[in-house]
C-alpha cells in the first residue's frame, strides 16, 4: 500500500513538470529577406529572416529571427 502511495505521488509530480515545462510557442508577424544559415561542421544549418529594422522581442533587441 505504501509503494503504491509513493508510486502514486510521483507519478503527480512528473506530470506536473511536465505541464510546467511546455510553454507555447510566441507567435510573431515580421517582414525581411529569407536567408540561409550554416556554420562549419553543420550543427547549425537553416533559415533566418533579416529584418528590415531592429526589432524588439522580449526585451532584445534582434535583426535576425530564426524560422523554425
Amino acid at each position: 500500500m505504501r509503494i503504491g502511495r509513493i508510486g502514486t505521488w510521483l507519478t503527480l509530480v512528473m506530470f506536473c513538470i511536465c505541464l510546467y515545462a511546455k510553454t507555447p510557442a510566441q507567435k510573431i508577424t515580421v517582414t525581411g529577406k529569407l536567408g540561409r544559415v550554416m556554420a562549419i561542421g553543420g550543427e547549425s544549418t537553416g533559415w533566418t529572416i533579416l529584418l528590415d529594422s531592429e526589432a524588439t522581442i522580449d526585451g532584445k533587441q534582434v535583426n535576425s529571427v530564426e524560422v523554425d
